[in-house]
């Protein structure tokens, strides 16, 4: 990888051997000439601060159209040799909208090595035949304008491989060995090997924050990194300082130079990457070779850039590598330090910081002895404690192992017992002074493995031995004893003690290698916990005390637990594991930094769980870690934190608040029914409104975020607007699919979210509609509902003009029958009475039939006038009804001097009735009085008509002699009674007991009433 740049987006784009190649934090996009680009080979990527795309190529100069289509370019035709330059545009042109537009000075393709945006907005341009400037018009046409800097065209000096606009305006060129400086008022200066230039191609160029202008060039004797002095002239030497191997620079390419914003200066060499600390006051700077140890590449690093966090991108023949600003510094052999098999971390009570390592038993370290490993800032100075010469094996434990007291002295573990070194004034005399053996178990004592090594607040030391003795010791310090423990703690046999660490109320708690044990030895006893009281399965591999007092036990199975308060009696035990975001729950190594945020060291690296919001950021050999798993972590009193693990030593310092740009997020693809959409190649953060047809209803989104800050694992949420009321829950996953979505309006959101909370400022979106079927389209729905009403309102024209016939028919009968057929019924009852008064004497055998003439006709006048009144349309209200059924039992009732009460409703009066209903109701009301009359001997009679909320209500009762019910079937009319209330709808009732009177109720629901 020869090039690598982040764009304004966030992108990281990266130039290999074929093409170009754009990351996304995911995945690769890479760009060849199959998609348009003339040349395989590229050199450099500039993005305008307009937006747009240059891409320098071995065959012209690139603008790169996300939008386009990717269309194979022709190659070009043969050369012209005609060297003028042309101000027209010649892009080679394979489709309407290329994603590649090709331009070049001339006919014939030229390299393009290096591009500058001025602060202009004026493009220049570094190529094999020397400087141009790259103009746009407003149409969008292409110009070049050579610039002559006083050499002659043709020659391989033409190269210009470096450009610098510096503070003053002014820009720098490297054009082969020559260094150019072109002035703003067009003046040109130029500087060779007589100014004190080397004599090889400058490479690279850089102005770092005090205005210093360095070079660095393609090797050569007397060193290849140059500053020059902060006025230079033509007539004298430019160069302030040269820098080689005296200042950890060997003679070798230096192809990008770039300084950082903690002052430090960045060195890519064919050699690998150099970094130095800031200038001394003195000028000097001393250079240390970033190496494998830091993950970097030790050999052809070509190209440096810094991203939006200030981490440090690397490209190189091992591929792109991020160096994080504040991120782990890794420590080997270059920093005096074997760093494998590290066994323990931890400062003495100078606050010097040691690292310890013991030999490895297969041949992979270039020592034998123990080595206790010393920090001095910078570097590292092994010292090998004067143990026996005959022991070739120091155990396998790591983690509390060599131990320096409180009075200086030094307690180191072998495989063959524990010795013991007196205090010494500096760590390099341990390789000197004499030893002596600690008798742990008797005659056994050489042969017995140390494994863990504690110091108490009583100044007591703690020893776990295993191997041959699996055991738990007190050296006791009163009184130089040995105590052995073991039997006293109630573990099993053959369990390893594996952690120490005493809380603020003076217990010492014991982690053990029985699966969920721990020990809490306090007052002379042990009490002894297991899983039953809410401890991990698995060994409990390490013990920490936090600065609030919480105890935080790392467990090989359950994670990371914490107990708030180790004094109580009973254990309440909170769990971390990977449910709450952790990448494992196999938990190595606890420490927890200046502000109370806990590292837990895992197989996967480190979790950084901040304790205030539950965020969790991982960090990993990606981020400087050694690989191999964490088991030792440790804060020195500094505040930098110290991260081993068997292959390797890194540092990290972290920072209070970490300043990270909210993470952006774009929409990458959106798919309907399975086929693709177009959406820029660079991703969108909103998209036009979409129409989609009725049957589009299948929608899948790709969405992706972008952040570069060291460890930062994103998130994401999203909702569809029109069917999600709220954000989804945080997820990985970046893409969504909507299966099956009714019609309506929609807009989709997604926000990236990044390990701390913060969410994209602005969400990406797009707005879409799927239509509905014509049958639920508005205008559909419309002349549907204007053929219903009208069809409705034809109908109810129609039924009303029946109903106005009808009741015009109703009146012509009512009146036909009351004017002709009463009026000759009652002709015919008069005449009849006259006729049987005439004949009652001369003829008596014709006085009776001339009686029941005139008896009928008065009765068919009675039932004509009932008949009248039920089709008569203008008796249709309640109130006719009442009316009629008050008058009727008056004349029925008062003239047999039977008292009567007739309760009736005050409301609802004018509440139309039909005619069958009221004819039916009248005469079942007739029905009841005559048979009270007639038949009960009854003195009073109550009659109730009501109106409930949804029945008409008739009853009758008498307080007559009564009847039962069962006599009742054929007589009294109750047939006939039954009928009329069933073709009504209606129910018929009747209650009555010999000697109690009768009761007849009949309900009619509402629906029958009209």
């Amino acid at each position: 990888m020869t090039q690598i740049k982040q764009d304004s987006r966030g992108f990281i784009w990266m130039i290999a051997g074929d093409g170009i190649s754009r990351f996304d934090g995911y995945t690769f996009t890479n760009y060849t000439t199959d998609d348009g680009l003339p040349d395989r080979r590229v050199n450099d990527l500039l993005e305008t601060r307009s937006g747009v795309y240059w891409i320098a190529t071995e065959s012209g100069l690139c603008r790169f159209n996300p939008t386009g289509d990717r269309v194979r370019s022709p190659s070009f035709g043969s050369p012209n040799e005609n060297r003028e330059v042309r101000n027209e545009q010649s892009a080679i042109r394979n489709s309407d909208n290329p994603m590649f537009s090709v331009f070049n000075p001339g006919e014939k393709p030229i390299a393009f090595n290096v591009l500058l945006e001025d602060d202009t907005g004026a493009i220049w341009c570094g190529t094999h035949e020397g400087l141009f400037r790259l103009k746009i018009s407003s149409d969008g046409s292409v110009h070049f304008h050579e610039i002559d800097l006083g050499m002659r065209l043709g020659l391989a000096s033409d190269n210009v491989a470096a450009i610098l606009k510096d503070h003053q305006g002014a820009l720098w060129i490297g054009k082969g060995g020559v260094l150019y400086r072109l002035l703003a008022d067009g003046r040109v200066e130029r500087y060779t090997q007589q100014n004190g230039l080397g004599s090889t191609a400058i490479l690279s160029l850089l102005e770092d924050r005090d205005g210093n202008i360095w070079v660095g060039s393609q090797g050569g004797l007397g060193g290849t990194l140059r500053r020059l002095v902060t006025a230079p002239d033509p007539s004298r030497s430019i160069v302030a300082r040269v820098y080689n191997e005296n200042d950890g620079l060997p003679s070798m390419w230096v192809n990008s130079l770039l300084q950082t914003p903690d002052g430090r200066l960045w060195v890519a060499t064919n050699f690998g990457l150099y970094v130095s600390s800031a200038e001394t006051e003195k000028g000097a700077r001393s250079f240390r070779h970033y190496n494998a140890k830091n993950g970097s590449c030790e050999v052809d690093v070509w190209a440096l850039t810094e991203d939006r966090d200030d981490n440090l991108w690397v490209a190189s023949m091992c591929g792109a590598i991020k160096v994080a600003h504040n991120g782990f510094t890794g420590y080997g052999l270059d920093d005096g330090f074997n760093a494998l098999f590290i066994d323990s971390i931890f400062e003495n009570r100078d606050g010097e910081l040691f690292a310890t390592n013991a030999p490895s038993t297969v041949g992979l370290t270039d020592y034998e002895g123990r080595r206790i490993n010393k920090f001095d800032g910078a570097r590292f100075t092994p010292v090998e404690p004067n143990l026996p010469s005959d022991i070739k094996y120091h155990g396998w434990g790591w983690n509390q192992t060599i131990l320096q007291d409180h009075t200086g002295e030094w307690w180191i573990p072998t495989g063959s017992g524990l010795y013991r070194f007196p205090k010494v004034d500096r760590i390099e005399e341990l390789a000197h002074v004499r030893t002596k053996f600690v008798s742990t178990v008797g005659d056994d004592s050489n042969r017995t493995e140390i494994f863990r090594l504690y110091e108490d607040a009583r100044g007591d030391v703690w020893i776990a031995t295993t191997g041959v003795h699996f055991g738990l010791l007190r050296w006791e310090r009163a009184t130089n004893t040995v105590h052995d423990h073991t039997a006293e703690t109630g573990v099993p046999p053959k369990t390893d003690f594996t952690a120490f660490i005493e809380d603020r109320t003076g217990n010492l708690w014991i982690g053990t290698s029985e699966t969920g044990g721990l020990l809490r030895y306090r007052d002379g006893r042990f009490s002894r916990f297991t899983t039953a009281d809410g401890v991990p399965p698995g060994w409990v591999i390490s013990l920490y005390l936090d600065r609030s007092g919480r105890l935080w036990i790392a467990s090989q199975l359950g994670g990371l637990n914490r107990i708030d308060d180790p004094a109580a009696d009973t254990l309440h035990i909170v769990r971390y594991t990977t449910l709450n975001g952790l990448s494992s729950n196999n938990i190595r190594s606890i420490t927890e930094d200046l502000w109370g945020r806990i590292y837990a060291g895992t197989g996967h690296g480190v979790d950084r769980i901040d304790l205030a919001n539950g965020n969790v950021k991982h960090y990993t050999v990606a981020d400087g870690l050694p690989k191999n798993g964490i088991e030792h972590a440790y804060r020195d009193r500094n505040g930098a934190l110290w991260f081993g693990s068997p292959f390797g030593l890194s540092r990290l310092i972290p920072e209070e608040h970490e300043t990270h740009s909210p993470p952006s997020v774009f929409l990458t693809g959106v798919r309907v029914e399975g086929i693709v959409q177009r959406v820029s190649e660079l991703g969108e953060t909103n998209l036009p409104q979409v129409e989609l047809d009725a049957d589009q209803h299948q929608l899948s989104v790709d969405f992706v975020g972008l952040a570069a800050s060291v460890g930062d694992e994103l998130r994401y949420q999203y909702r569809l607007e029109g069917a999600d009321s709220d954000w989804n829950a945080p997820t990985t996953q970046h893409t969504v699919n909507y299966a099956r979505l009714a019609s309506g309006h929609y807009r989709f959101l997604v926000r990236a979210i990044n390990s701390e909370g913060a969410p994209s400022l602005q969400p990406a979106s797009i707005s879409f509609t799927i239509l509905p079927h014509i049958y639920q389209r508005w205008w559909f729905a419309t002349l549907a509902g204007f053929l219903l009403v009208t069809i409705g309102y034809v109908g109810y024209r129609s039924r009303v003009a029946r109903l106005l016939g009808i009741e015009r028919v109703r009146t012509r009968i009512a009146a036909d029958l009351h004017d002709d057929i009463g009026a000759n019924l009652t002709r015919i009852a008069i005449l009849s009475e006259v006729a049987h008064q005439q004949l009652h004497d001369t003829h008596p055998s014709a006085a009776g039939p001339l009686s029941s003439i005139a008896r009928i006709s008065r009765e068919s006048v009675a039932s004509m006038s009932d008949i009248v009144w039920a089709v008569n349309p203008r008796r249709d209200s309640l109130l006719d009804l009442v009316l009629r059924m008050r008058s009727f039992a008056n004349e029925v009732l008062a003239g047999r001097q039977i008292e009567f009460q007739f309760d009736a409703p005050d409301r609802e009066l004018s509440q139309k009735l039909g005619a069958e209903l009221r004819r039916d109701v009248f005469l079942i009301f007739k029905e009841a009085l005559n048979n009270a009359v007639r038949h009960s001997g009854c003195t009073h009679v109550t009659i109730e008509l009501r109106l409930d909320q949804f029945l008409l209500v008739l009853v009758v009762r008498d307080d007559g002699c009564g009847f039962a019910p069962s006599d009742s079937s054929e007589g009294h009319g109750l047939v006939s009674m039954q009928r009329r209330a069933k073709a009504i709808g209606g129910e018929l009732q009747l209650q009555s007991q010999a000697d109690k009177g009768t009761k007849v109720s009949l309900s009619v629901p509402r629906r029958r009433w009209v």
